[in-house]
């Protein structure tokens, strides 16, 4: 951040942006689904098999692999 070389916002920071923005949206939707599944009391003892987490056993994992 000191350097007085500048670079250009190139094609691989925009790859490594678009990235980052999944990886935390992924995380945040896997988060607020199982809070929501785990706030209910009929579902106590059961794991959450709806939204990301039909398609990942842990899509919150995957998400902060992917920041």
């Amino acid at each position: 951040m000191s350097s007085t070389h500048r670079h250009e916002f190139g094609v691989l920071s925009w790859v490594g942006l678009v990235l980052r923005a999944l990886g935390m949206t992924c995380e945040v939707t896997a988060d607020i689904q199982k809070a929501i599944f785990k706030s209910n009391p009929a579902n106590r003892g059961k794991f959450i098999s709806t939204g990301l987490w039909a398609h990942s056993r842990h899509p919150n994992y995957f998400g902060e692999i992917a920041l």
